[in-house]
C-alpha cells in the first residue's frame, strides 16, 4: 500500500503545482485545492479498504507520515479560504488582521508544544497510542475531529498532525501577504525573525540546493510547496532567485546536473580529511 499511497502523493503535489501555476484568484485556488486533496482523500480511503496493513510499523508510518500530508493540505486550503473569506478592505486594516491571524497560530504551537515537540524531534515511544487504531480510550488531548471521524481511517492524532502543518503552511502564507501589503503601501515592515545572511554564489546554485532540500522532503516532512520554499529562502538570504522554475529546466539540461552540490561535498569532504591529518 504505501507505494501506492506515495505514487498518490506524487500525483497530488504535481496537481497542486499546476493550480498555483494557473489560478491566480486565492478563493477559487482554495476552492480547487480542496477538490483536489478531497479526490486524494478518497483514493487513500480505497487503498485502505481494499488492503490493510501488515504490520504495526505500515499502520503507524500511514498515519504519521503519509495521510497527513494529504491532510494538511485540505486544511490549508480551507484555512486560507476562511483567513480571505474574513478580511477587512483596508489594507491597514488587513496587516493588523493578517498579524492577528499570526499570533492566534503562535498560540495553537504554545497550547500544543508537548506533543508538537514529540513529533518534530522524532520520538516514537508513544506512537501505537498516536497512530494506530487499536488505541479506543478517549483521550480529550486529541484532535477534536477525531470524534466525529471514521475510526477505520482516523487514529486520535493523524489529524492533529496534519493541522499543526496547515498552521505553518498557513503562516508562511500570512506572512507573504503582509509584506506584499508593506510593499504597496510603504509601511514598516514587521521584524524578521533571524539574522542577516546574504547569498552570495550565483542564483542557479541556490536554485539547485532548494530543489535539493525540496526534494528529500527536508522540510515540514515534504509538505511545503517548492515556490513557497522558494520565497522563504530567498527572503531569508535577500536575493531575488526571478524565475526559478526556468533556471530548474535550465538545470536538468546541462551536463553537470548536480554541479553546486558536488562542489559542496568535494569541500567538505577536504576538510573533513584535513582536520583528520
Amino acid at each position: 500500500m504505501e507505494r501506492q499511497v506515495k505514487k498518490l502523493l506524487e500525483e497530488l503535489h504535481k496537481n497542486l503545482h499546476f493550480l498555483s501555476l494557473e489560478q491566480d484568484n486565492t478563493i477559487k485556488l482554495c476552492e480547487e485545492g480542496v477538490r483536489i486533496c478531497n479526490r486524494a482523500l478518497e483514493q487513500c480511503k480505497k487503498y485502505l479498504t481494499q488492503k490493510e496493513f501488515k504490520t504495526k510499523a505500515e499502520e503507524i508510518k500511514f498515519f504519521k507520515e503519509l495521510k497527513p500530508v494529504i491532510t494538511s493540505k485540505l486544511k490549508y486550503y480551507h484555512l486560507v479560504f476562511k483567513v480571505e473569506n474574513g478580511k477587512p478592505q483596508s489594507e491597514e486594516a488587513q496587516k493588523l488582521y493578517y498579524e492577528k491571524e499570526l499570533a492566534s497560530i503562535d498560540n495553537y504551537f504554545q497550547s500544543n508544544i508537548e506533543f508538537i515537540t514529540y513529533y518534530k524531534t522524532g520520538n516514537e515511544y508513544m506512537d501505537v497510542n498516536y497512530f494506530t487504531r487499536s488505541n479506543t480510550e478517549v483521550n480529550l488531548m486529541a484532535d477534536d475531529n477525531y470524534y466525529l471521524s471514521d475510526k477505520k481511517f482516523s487514529t486520535p492524532y493523524d489529524s492533529k498532525v496534519a493541522l499543526m502543518i496547515a498552521y505553518e503552511l498557513l503562516a508562511i502564507y500570512i506572512r507573504n501577504e503582509i509584506k506584499k501589503i508593506e510593499k504597496r503601501a510603504g509601511m514598516e515592515p514587521i521584524k524578521p525573525y533571524y539574522k542577516t545572511l546574504v547569498w552570495t554564489d550565483s542564483k542557479v546554485s541556490l536554485v539547485e540546493l532548494i530543489y535539493a532540500l525540496h526534494i528529500s522532503g527536508c522540510f515540514n516532512r515534504g509538505t511545503l510547496e517548492i515556490k513557497e520554499l522558494a520565497e522563504t529562502i530567498s527572503e531569508i538570504f535577500h536575493i531575488d532567485i526571478g524565475d526559478f522554475y526556468r533556471t530548474w529546466a535550465e538545470i536538468k539540461s546541462r551536463k553537470d546536473t548536480t554541479k553546486f552540490l558536488d562542489a559542496l561535498k568535494t569541500t567538505l569532504d577536504n576538510k573533513i580529511k584535513e582536520d583528520f591529518k
